[in-house]
C-alpha cells in the first residue's frame, strides 16, 4: 500500500540500512512502483503478501521479492530490479513460477518490475 512506503523507508533509515542521502530518492521510486497501474492490483488490501521469503527446492535457495496471493487464491510473483532490463530477470521469474507450479500452486503471473536508475 502506498501509505506504507513512508513508514517502511523511515524504518530502513532509522536502522541505518539505507543511507540518509538515498532515503528521499528511494521513497519516490518505491511510490512510483506501488502506484504503477500495472502493479497496483498486487498492492490491494486483502491480498496475502509474502516478502522475501526463502524457498528451498532440495538443491538451492530462492528468494523472490514479493509473492502475492490474490483474493481469488491465484499466486503472483514480483521481482524488483533496478537498471536496464536483462534476459536473466525473465529466467529468474520463470524459475520461481516453475517452483510454484511444481508445488501445485495456481500461478497466475510472474513479473520483473524494472526501475531505471
Amino acid at each position: 500500500d502506498v501509505d506504507d512506503v513512508d513508514t517502511a523507508v523511515s524504518v530502513y533509515g532509522y536502522k541505518h540500512l539505507l543511507p540518509k542521502k538515498y532515503l528521499e530518492d528511494w521513497q519516490k521510486k518505491i511510490k512510483e512502483m506501488v502506484q504503477n497501474q500495472q502493479l497496483e492490483k498486487y498492492f490491494k488490501v486483502g491480498n496475502i503478501v509474502l516478502n522475501e521469503r526463502d524457498w528451498f527446492d532440495g538443491d538451492a535457495i530462492y528468494r523472490p521479492d514479493r509473492l502475492v496471493i490474490d483474493q481469488v487464491g491465484n499466486y503472483h510473483i514480483i521481482d524488483y530490479k533496478t537498471g536496464k532490463k536483462n534476459a536473466s530477470h525473465l529466467k529468474q521469474i520463470k524459475q520461481y513460477c516453475t517452483l510454484l507450479e511444481e508445488a501445485g500452486k495456481p500461478i497466475q503471473s510472474g513479473l520483473s518490475a524494472c526501475q531505471s536508475r
